[in-house]
């Protein structure tokens, strides 16, 4: 590869401007401290391959870092949304930086289409736009409920989260950050995107019950804290967004008063039975731990009840009851790679209108979402497939419609 002149210094630039050090630069790109500084001092020039890491590492583009014409960088840049990153998980990091990438990537794309951008998201609600946010978690609960009667939710299990806020025009994108017991870790993150809106980034690589909640406390932020260009959802966090946030999706996936309609009062029936906390949690649509924690939250389990039930299998439990495993005690495996699973289903549908109607050709498809051109060529483009016979033996053993198709 020719080398372009002064591409070390445009390289230690990006990095700066990314807020990167070069041993997170290094561990992120999976190469070495020395290797990052030959190349930033011009004692080595890196190939395209590793020169397109780095573009995303560092949330620029190759052509940036390799035009001399380009003092620093363009484009947004991700600490202006996320002021702490540098606090964050390498790992995490560099999925931030391709998540914003992404996102201003989609937003010139629908641009360049003609379609109507949404511009900063607001809430739907009058009550709810304030001029600062809302962290009052006494009001918490309340709220929840008034969300859930704003969208016609009952008080019993919410349907699928994700599908469910794509459809109120939320962006959410999910992908494996890094653990939640390593430092610097995040469950997730909301921001108000200028021109996309309210975009949620979920961390995968936590249980299928910790993400079903990360959801709901996504969707507090983008409710009551709209005012705010981006919040990083951190274990533990004492900012007053984050407690609220937490509050509202606790009563959010199991409201008191839907407890209170199906079990009654605390001091009336208290939970003795770690079988109730089951049907419980089957009812509500929410993991065992979730559930655990609004009963003791609720005052319907003693916190030494609360102890020795969270010892308890809750596969095994439904076993007992004749019930099948808990879909939400095993943790999805966690994928360092960014598939078509991470992107909306609005998202996904829009792209294959474009590559359908040669807005977007296969590969630029491959290249917007940072995945293979066989994925989309092979799962997104591909026509269904013909039901196999289990499928089909369904239609026949139920009732036919009433309008029988001739």
């Amino acid at each position: 590869m020719e080398r372009a002149a002064g591409l070390g210094a445009r390289l230690r630039a990006a990095r700066e401007w990314a807020g990167l050090t070069q041993e997170e630069a290094a561990s992120a790109l999976g190469v070495t401290h020395a290797l990052i500084s030959y190349w930033e001092n011009d004692r080595r020039t890196p190939g395209l391959g590793h020169l397109t890491r780095l573009a995303e590492i560092y949330g620029t583009t190759v052509t940036n870092l390799l035009d001399p014409a380009h003092e620093e960088p363009a484009g947004p840049q991700p600490a202006l949304l996320f002021r702490d990153l540098r606090d964050l998980a390498p790992q995490t990091q560099v999925r931030l930086r391709q998540w914003i990438a992404f996102l201003d990537d989609w937003a010139d794309l629908l641009d360049e289409c003609g379609d109507v951008l949404p511009g900063p998201g607001q809430p739907p609600v009058k009550a709810w736009q304030r001029a600062r946010p809302i962290t009052d978690v006494q009001r918490a609960p309340s709220l929840a409920v008034d969300a859930r009667k704003y969208y016609g939710l009952g008080l019993d299990a919410i349907p699928d989260l994700q599908t469910f806020l794509d459809q109120q025009g939320i962006l959410v994108y999910r992908v494996a950050l890094d653990p939640l017991d390593v430092p610097g870790s995040i469950s997730g993150a909301f921001c108000n995107h200028p021109r996309l809106g309210f975009c949620v980034l979920v961390n995968t690589n936590t249980t299928p019950g910790r993400q079903t909640f990360t959801l709901a406390h996504e969707f507090a932020h983008a409710l009551f804290h709209s005012q705010v260009a981006a919040v990083l959802c951190r274990a533990g966090s004492k900012d007053p967004r984050e407690r609220f946030a937490d509050r509202f999706a606790a009563h959010f996936l199991v409201p008191e008063e839907g407890l209170l309609r199906v079990i009654g009062l605390p001091g009336d029936r208290p939970v003795t039975d770690p079988r109730l906390v089951i049907h419980l949690q089957r009812y509500f649509g929410v993991s065992y731990a979730t559930m655990l924690n609004r009963l003791l939250d609720e005052g319907y389990l003693t916190s030494e009840r609360y102890e020795e039930y969270r010892q308890l299998s809750p596969a095994a439990l439904a076993a007992s009851l004749g019930l099948e495993r808990d879909p939400y005690q095993r943790a999805v495996l966690a994928s360092n790679a960014v598939t078509l699973e991470s992107f909306p289903p609005s998202v996904l549908e829009r792209v294959r209108e474009m590559v359908e109607s040669d807005e977007l050709s296969p590969a630029g498809a491959a290249s917007l979402l940072r995945v293979s051109q066989e994925a989309i060529l092979q799962r997104l483009l591909a026509a269904p497939r013909p039901a196999d016979k289990d499928e089909e033996r369904e239609f026949d053993e139920l009732p036919a419609p009433a309008t029988s198709v001739a």
